[in-house]
């Protein structure tokens, strides 16, 4: 988000789609995490952002930015399940509490930064941490990869310090 928040805040649209399509996976596992239903979660996430888009100007920086998207999608989710349960009492629509939205806001947001800081990797490293994290070994990421197994140590040992840093 780092790129596009001030052209986004001054009304810029190219920055207000690069936003949306960065959150909109993080946003989707949100909410149709919690609906069962990825038809509704896109017009829940969609309204989210057209009402983010509309408040562009009180955002101080990225944080709050995140943070009120966030609550958005949370309050609109709430509030079609709300609708759902009033026009079916025995709705599958499932249940949403405190602790299960900070749950799961907490969650996505580590996922999203995880994958930004992997995806800011240089193209080796990001290639060797992707290979691990899908749990292929060090001998058989040197093999697939055509290097040595040393390289590969190396590798993910650099790429696994950058992380460390840059998700501190």
């Amino acid at each position: 988000m780092d790129n596009y928040f001030l052209r986004f805040k001054d009304g810029d649209e190219r920055a207000f789609e690069e936003l949306f399509h960065s959150f909109f996976p993080y946003a989707m596992r949100f909410v149709a995490g919690r609906l069962g239903d990825e038809a509704h979660a896109k017009d829940i996430i969609q309204d989210a952002f057209v009402h983010v888009w509309r408040k562009r100007a009180l955002f101080h920086d990225e944080n709050h930015l995140r943070g009120y998207i966030y609550k958005t999608l949370y309050s609109n989710t709430l509030k079609f399940i709300e609708g759902a349960r009033r026009r079916s009492p025995l709705s599958s629509v499932s249940q949403i509490g405190g602790d299960d939205i900070f749950a799961g806001i907490i969650e996505v947001e580590v996922k999203r930064q995880v994958t930004q800081a992997i995806a800011s990797l240089p193209a080796e490293q990001r290639k060797v941490i992707l290979l691990a994290l899908s749990g292929l070994t060090v001998g058989q990421i040197a093999a697939r990869l055509g290097i040595s197994a040393n390289t590969v140590k190396t590798q993910k040992k650099r790429a696994y310090s950058k992380l460390r840093k840059d998700l501190e």
